[in-house]
């Protein structure tokens, strides 16, 4: 799983699942609306259908797979979302769940911060969760990156990275403030001369 936090705070996601063996019918199930799905077979042709209900969004797929070329099944699906990213006191929130139907062997999870942004803690690890994870850079991103093995099929696998983004402009309620307190003092100023 690799989520890419756009500076529009939408966020590109990419989802690239391996069976081992041929697979004719998938079902992936995401927390929330998506759009813009592109999905691609490297080992033959898928076409995909997402479904938006109440629970999120269900992305149907039927697969053909050339068992010439390969022994398996590997489909990447790319999407975006936006309503991953909200915004907490001051700090940026992404959270993000990502359903398991059937017991996965090996799962990454790469998360892309915008760039310029930074961890909204010093502390690291107290900026994202699950804590196990490990911080990286590709020179222009700071990256969040987590690995795990054999995931039972219940397990809900949830992340969240807080961030901020320096040099951006202040929040509308600290401008709000500002402005009271510079009347405030030139209301007492003109008390004080007259």
């Amino acid at each position: 799983i690799e989520a890419t936090i756009n500076r529009d705070f939408s966020v590109s996601h990419k989802i690239t699942l391996i069976f081992e063996g041929l697979v004719s019918n998938i079902e992936y199930n995401f927390p929330s609306e998506i759009y813009g799905l592109k999905v691609s077979n490297e080992y033959g042709d898928t076409s995909c259908s997402p479904e938006t209900g109440v629970m999120g969004t269900k992305i149907k797929c039927s697969v053909k797979t050339d068992s010439n070329l390969a022994n398996r099944t590997q489909i990447e699906m790319k999407f975006n979302t936006t309503d991953s990213v909200k915004k907490a006191w001051g700090n940026y929130r992404f959270e993000s769940s990502y359903s398991v139907s059937m017991p996965v062997d090996f799962l990454t999870v790469l998360v892309y911060l915008p760039p310029t942004a930074v961890l909204a803690s010093s502390d690291p690890s107290e900026s994202y969760f699950p804590e196990e994870g490990k911080t990286l850079t590709d020179g222009r991103h700071i990256l969040l990156y987590w690995e795990k093995e054999l995931v039972a099929s219940t397990e809900d696998i949830k992340f969240a990275v807080m961030y901020v983004l320096p040099g951006e402009p202040a929040d509308a309620t600290n401008f709000i403030v500002t402005l009271l307190a510079v009347i405030a003092l030139i209301a007492i100023m003109g008390v004080g001369l007259f």
